[in-house]
């Protein structure tokens, strides 16, 4: 069976599979489950190894030389292969407890507060394709395509230029990820949790057009950005550019801690004049042996994507992973946001002021870690800090493929 038959057949098989059974042993010993897992195996050994035996894992700190340093998460070629496909594919299933703020919709929503009422229903959360192509010494092209069916949307998330000038700096130029903060600039394919928090969906600006040039210095990492300000649009609203500049300090092999900061503004949709703002972020991570913690907290002054409007905003998370075995994944995360800290609505269950907690109990099954395909369950105990308090706890199930 080619790997594109075996995907189409672990889309239509993966909610059986998350279904039936409830515990890491009973996985493990159910038939179906058995069945499928072997399914998804072959799959992962199919993605792990090229036709002429080498390992063909491009989704690492991704190097064209052994000595050549290139930002976390990137992508590239090599003179031997100039032109590389890679993508994921995330198939989800949401809990219609969480509840919807979507009129037009009865998904359930992926942040925040909601009381509206939703359904339990499966989508393509996402589906992406990316070519990496090699135009000359030190220079790649980055192109990234996007689909998913809760917004019914497609479209184009990279595109730009990466220069490796020389062993430790890079130049990017076009459209990409700002380098503000972790778990927004991190990967969806290797996040944690199956979404992110409220924090970061309120602070972080996601993919913006503009240049960022990056280096390595020691134990340091750096980054310095300049952008439109409108994220995913190409037109430049108003004449003020957006500024990001991000440190990472390795102290220890397991242990590095780092510094972000972002100064510009937005222009909302329908809007004639850009909302300013000035964000900061701290960041840490550790890594002993099967334990893995990491934290953030995130503020904001001025706009903000939660409260739309001048506002003052604090949040973070703290995540601890621990690594049972080669297969599974446990996980507890907190987070929590404040999306205006000068309003309160007492009366109704607003998302654009009202201080919010999350409490994601997870377990990651691994077919394979690299490239990262996994089985995610997450159960998300949700509080409201103000306001009306109600029940919006639910759980979430993910199948990931990434080739």
């Amino acid at each position: 069976m080619s790997k594109h038959a075996s995907v189409m057949v672990v889309l239509v098989a993966w909610l059986g599979l998350l279904t039936g059974a409830a515990s890491p042993q009973e996985l493990e010993s159910s038939a179906p489950a058995k069945t499928c897992l072997k399914t998804l195996e072959s799959l992962s050994e199919q993605t792990r190894s090229s036709p002429d035996g080498e390992d063909d894992d491009d989704d690492g700190p991704a190097e064209t030389a052994p000595s050549e340093w290139l930002p976390e998460g990137t992508e590239t070629s090599d003179a031997q292969d100039p032109v590389r496909f890679n993508g994921v594919v995330m198939l989800q299933l949401d809990d219609a407890h969480r509840g919807n703020r979507n009129p037009s919709t009865q998904l359930p929503t992926l942040d925040g507060i909601s009381d509206r009422p939703a359904s339990t229903l499966p989508n393509i959360r996402r589906l992406r394709l990316s070519m990496t192509a090699r135009l000359a010494d030190n220079l790649d092209f980055i192109v990234q395509g996007h689909y998913d069916t809760r917004n019914d949307e497609a479209n184009f998330r990279d595109c730009y230029l990466r220069w490796t000038i020389n062993d430790a700096l890079v130049l990017q130029a076009g459209q990409f990820k700002m380098r503000f903060g972790y778990e927004g600039y991190r990967s969806a394919a290797e996040t944690n949790t199956i979404e992110r928090s409220d924090a970061t969906r309120a602070l972080y600006q996601d993919r913006d057009f503009g240049l960022n040039l990056g280096g390595k210095t020691g134990k340091l990492e750096w980054d310095v950005g300049a952008f439109l300000g409108q994220r995913l649009d190409f037109q430049d609203e108003d004449r003020g550019k957006d500024v990001s500049a991000r440190l990472v300090y390795n102290l220890t092999d397991q242990l590095r801690m780092g510094l972000s900061a972002h100064r510009g503004s937005y222009v909302p949709e329908g809007a004639s004049l850009g909302q300013p703002f000035v964000r900061a972020g701290y960041e840490f991570h550790y890594r002993s042996g099967p334990w893995t913690v990491e934290a953030e907290a995130l503020y904001g002054d001025g706009y903000n994507f939660f409260s739309q409007t001048d506002s003052l905003a604090l949040g973070g998370y703290l995540a601890t992973v621990y690594r049972l075995d080669d297969r599974w994944d446990l996980v507890l995360h907190l987070d929590a946001l404040d999306p205006d800290l000068n309003r309160v609505d007492q009366l109704s269950p607003d998302n654009a002021t009202n201080a919010r907690g999350r409490v994601v109990l997870g377990a990651n099954y691994y077919l394979a870690r690299k490239p990262e395909h996994r089985i995610m369950l997450n159960y998300e105990l949700n509080q409201q800090w103000q306001g009306p308090s109600f029940p919006q706890n639910g759980f979430r199930a993910r199948y990931q493929y990434r080739f």
